[in-house]
């Protein structure tokens, strides 16, 4: 292969709330700090020896990237997601950009859904078998629905299995799920991850212990199988001759783990891999653009990175009382300047996106979402009315209780531009009154 790619796209996504009015009061929005890059040593990487094809040998893709895998057990590991659609299927998968990543043909054929939404109906492709050559039919869809994820721990997973009425078998590629409530969404949301697993592996897996198992080597219905893991190095898939869409036309899948960013883009200059995935930080950019036999795309807003700031609701967790209330979380809302993150932190390589923006049905479903405006004296006014007021004069606003808001942020030490992001947040938070203490974890632990 004589061209690299490297899929570049950091998005940034306002995950907040509503809108209002205001006085023209609000104090100064504070320095943006400068970004510096440090110098990083490349660092020696453990790459697996694979012979480079010739025309009639089979075809190899060496990838290269910064995220392992912890584990295979899609309900417990955070990197199977990564690869899981290299492994385990659900029953369809993303469409192209340009139609709007709808859902199109993975496990299933065809669909339909009742008038009411309530009832799909779904048909299966034929011969469709676990790599352990087990078969998977309509009965084995029926035992994942009916049986796997209507346990206690899974059936949260999906709104179809936690709305779940009934399921039942009409033919061996064929059976049908009725909802209490009208799910009119699911093949382009969650068919995708709603994973199909085999009896043979998951049959007695239940309760607290589907997030201890194993799960290796993985057994799934998709186009490859893990045929090594070195974990902290590398892992190589090969392709299924029995794979029922039709064995894929790369024969063999190496990812190999790279400690940083640098590394990455040493190894696609040397040729020493082909690809890389989305998750790069944007300096990258600027590091291979004029690089020879490489190219760049950044596409918007349908892949890569996006950032959210997200708001843990858990009641029985630490929370401040006052992240509950929506004038709050709507007030940090207009505090956050995002095209200001898209410039700085993320050097230009962004796109600000509608508030609580998902996916393109969102914006197809209300055309009229929009990203909320950077508005200091929006916010200030918001709390002020609400009734959060520095009454001590400490600088900080309080609750009619007296608990300040004073908030925890965390943050993924694995994406660089989050530390730029937390401190320019934090800096914007704090005119309008409120303290943030943040802390970065890695992605598992986060």
């Amino acid at each position: 292969m004589n061209k690299k790619w490297i899929f570049l796209i950091l998005i940034i996504i306002a995950a907040l709330l509503l809108g209002a009015c205001a006085e023209d009061v609000a104090p100064p929005a504070p320095d943006v700090p400068d970004v510096d890059v440090p110098d990083v040593d490349v660092p020696d990487v453990d790459v697996p020896d694979v012979d480079e094809p010739d025309v009639d040998e089979p075809v190899v893709l060496r990838v290269g990237a910064m995220y392992p895998q912890d584990c295979w057990n899609p309900f417990s590991c955070t990197g199977v997601w990564y690869f899981s659609h290299l492994v385990i299927e659900g029953f369809t998968d993303h469409g192209t950009t340009s139609s709007g990543c709808e859902g199109v043909p993975r496990l299933a054929e065809t669909w339909e859904v009742s008038e009411d939404g309530r009832t799909w109906t779904i048909k299966l492709h034929e011969g469709i078998t676990f790599s352990d050559g087990t078969p998977f039919n309509a009965e084995t869809a029926v035992w994942n629905i009916e049986d796997l994820y209507q346990d206690p721990e899974l059936v949260v997973w999906f709104a179809e299995t936690l709305s779940l009425e009934s399921v039942e078998v009409i033919d061996e590629l064929t059976f049908s799920y009725t909802t209490f409530d009208p799910i009119i969404n699911s093949p382009d949301y969650d068919w995708q991850w709603w994973y199909m697993l085999s009896p043979s592996v998951w049959g007695d897996i239940r309760g607290g212990d589907v997030y201890l198992f194993e799960d290796y080597p993985p057994v799934g219905t998709g186009p490859y199988t893990v045929t090594e893991h070195v974990p902290g190095s590398y892992i190589i898939f090969d392709a299924r001759e029995d794979y029922y869409r039709g064995k894929p036309p790369i024969d063999r899948f190496v990812y190999t783990l790279y400690s940083n960013a640098d590394a990455i883009a040493s190894a696609l200059i040397s040729g020493e891999i082909d690809m890389t995935t989305p998750w790069l930080p944007p300096e990258v950019y600027d590091t291979l653009v004029d690089a020879p036999n490489i190219t760049l795309e950044e596409k918007a807003p349908y892949s890569g990175t996006i950032a959210w700031l997200i708001f843990n609701m858990y009641e029985q967790g630490l929370r401040n009382p006052a992240i509950a209330d929506p004038v709050v979380r709507e007030a940090i809302d207009y505090a956050i300047d995002k095209q200001q993150l898209v410039d700085v932190a993320l050097l230009g390589h962004g796109l600000v996106l509608p508030t609580g923006w998902v996916g393109v049905t969102d914006i197809e479903m209300d055309p009229d979402i929009e990203a909320t405006p950077f508005d200091m004296n929006m916010a200030a006014q918001l709390l002020d009315d609400a009734g959060y007021l520095d009454t001590d004069g400490d600088g900080i606003r309080e609750t009619a209780d007296g608990v300040p808001l004073e908030f925890n942020l965390v943050y993924g030490v694995d994406e660089p531009a989050s530390f730029t992001m937390m401190d320019m947040i934090t800096d914007w938070l704090g005119v309008i009154g409120i303290v943030v203490e943040s802390a970065a974890y890695d992605v598992g632990s986060w």
